[in-house]
């Protein structure tokens, strides 16, 4: 018999992994960490960021990796974040 307290954080049927981000190399590239986190989130939370209408219906605008590369911890390593603009 299993025993485990209950949390509303943690999901035992949904995988979890740890990314692990290297700061200075984020800073000599010129990016900062808010744009890496959100950018990270947006690809791989699932939440929708904006509405579209299309035929007079509404769409929720949901941006995601492909299903393969968001389960595949690896696949984040070829993973693109937006950089600063060029001037």
């Amino acid at each position: 018999m299993f025993a485990f307290r209950r949390s509303s954080t943690r999901k035992v049927d949904q995988p979890e992994f740890e990314l692990v981000i290297d700061r200075d190399k984020v800073a000599a590239l010129g990016l900062d960490m808010q744009t890496v986190g959100s950018d990270l989130s947006a690809l791989v939370g699932g939440n929708y960021v904006n509405r579209f209408d299309f035929a007079g219906r509404s769409y929720k605008v949901i941006p995601q990796l492909e299903r393969g590369a968001r389960l595949d911890a690896e696949q984040l390593e070829n993973t693109y974040v937006k950089g600063r603009a060029a001037t």
